[in-house]
């Protein structure tokens, strides 16, 4: 067939009624590393066939709907693993509602050594935490040498508690999206942050799904965290928050700890900027963001025009911080 050589396999299309032509293709591929299918193709019978390909290393769902997640939810999609499935899985993707999630991971012949996982859940009408915590705690179990997780909550949002079983792993990246801004208290950040310092991706739901003005908030995660996190993470190279930034550090500034260069963006994705606060948020941010560090800024970000500004008169802030601290120096001599 001369579709033996095939290395990655994408699907692209918003809907396919019937599946059997995709499985029959897959079987016919030995050497595919990467496939890419919607989520609403996640049904068992795909998962199965994608399970014994020998030299797939990525299964990846694209799209994150949750009309997309309803739908495959709909269809059978805790696939059966069997002995010697996935061999060589590295990457994976799973969906469901939070309650199916231990299931999937908890079965015998699960792939264990995947390195990279991303999980797009949503609670289907179960309240509280217990849930995902659940599989989070399981998770940890069967999947100890985890380095990436990223995880979507398609309902609302998570909170630190259904998150804090994976401090126990050795985590390089973790990206946390959800509808709603993530609450998080300053102890529980300095929690996080100083049992992963090995992170270099830290976003905790920096763009919320659901538009700000539905919510009627106006804050997030406090601006001086960020202080908090350079102390404990030193090789974070991309760091994602949902800021509030309407009570900014004013004080001696200069003693304030910096990230180093590893940094190298910022996104404050659809955080909100008062006019008021621009300078001092400059100010602040000017001392500990390194030069090379860039900011983020999600085109549906109601501020979006001010933190631009802001982004443009950060390098010249940083210059006369600079030469202020050049003429403090050369006038103690």
């Amino acid at each position: 067939m001369l579709l033996n050589g095939l290395r990655r396999f994408e699907i692209t299309a918003d809907e396919i009624e019937n599946l059997s032509p995709t499985i029959r293709v897959l079987q016919e591929l030995p050497n595919l590393d990467t496939l890419c299918i919607p989520l609403y193709a996640a049904s068992s019978d795909v998962l199965e066939a994608a399970s014994r390909l020998p030299k797939l290393q990525r299964l990846i769902f694209t799209g994150r709907r949750r009309k997309q997640l309803c739908t495959c939810t709909g269809v059978s999609v805790s696939p059966v693993f069997t002995l010697g499935c996935f061999p060589s899985l590295r990457t994976l993707t799973i969906a469901g509602c939070a309650s199916e999630l231990s299931a999937i991971i908890g079965q015998s012949h699960f792939p264990t050594e995947i390195h990279t996982l991303q999980v797009y859940t949503m609670k289907c009408g179960i309240t509280g935490d217990n849930v995902l915590t659940m599989f989070h705690k399981s998770l940890v179990n069967v999947c100890p040498d985890l380095a990436h997780y990223c995880v979507r909550d398609l309902d609302d949002s998570l909170s630190f508690s259904e998150l804090r079983p994976l401090l126990s792993l050795k985590l390089c990246s973790l990206i946390v999206r959800g509808r709603e801004p993530m609450t998080i208290s300053s102890q529980e950040l300095n929690e996080l942050a100083t049992s992963l310092p090995k992170l270099t991706l830290l976003n905790l739901n920096a763009s919320p799904i659901k538009p700000l003005h539905d919510l009627g908030i106006k804050g997030g995660l406090p601006i001086d965290m960020l202080s908090l996190i350079a102390q404990s993470c030193p090789d974070l190279r991309k760091l994602g928050l949902f800021l509030d930034t309407s009570n900014v550090p004013t004080g001696n500034i200069l003693d304030l700890p910096p990230f180093n260069g590893n940094l190298r963006e910022l996104d404050v994705g659809k955080s909100p900027l008062d006019y008021d606060n621009l300078e001092a948020v400059t100010m602040y941010l000017s001392q500990i963001l390194p030069a090379t560090c860039q900011l983020g800024i999600d085109k549906t970000n109601d501020d979006e025009a001010r933190w631009t500004s802001l982004s443009f008169f950060l390098p010249a802030m940083r210059k006369m911080k600079n030469l202020g601290r050049q003429l403090g120096e050369s006038r103690r001599l």
